[in-house]
């Protein structure tokens, strides 16, 4: 009798330490999740910013638009000026 309840305190013991090591790494998690999510909430309100910019730019300047030459029309020209070629090298 005295060797079961040995080895029951023995198990719980190990449970406990078990029980000790599984909160301390959801606890590593938890702050993780949370860092996370607020690098996410800095990011979407940059690029909500940026959107806004983009859309307030365009908004502010619609004349200009058909003048402005499309993706197509500067990958066309590519071969012939030096100048994309180079840009399109920074990309």
């Amino acid at each position: 009798m005295e060797l079961r309840l040995e080895a029951i305190i023995g198990r719980f013991g190990e449970l406990d330490e078990a029980e000790r090591v599984l909160t301390g790494s959801l606890e590593r998690h938890r702050q993780a999740l949370a860092k996370q999510k607020q690098q996410e909430q800095v990011w979407t309100s940059l690029l909500e910013d940026r959107l806004h910019i983009c859309l307030s730019a365009r908004v502010g300047v619609p004349d200009l638009a058909p003048s402005l030459p499309t993706t197509a029309s500067v990958l066309r020209k590519r071969p012939k000026d030096s100048r994309v070629d180079k840009a399109m090298g920074l990309l």
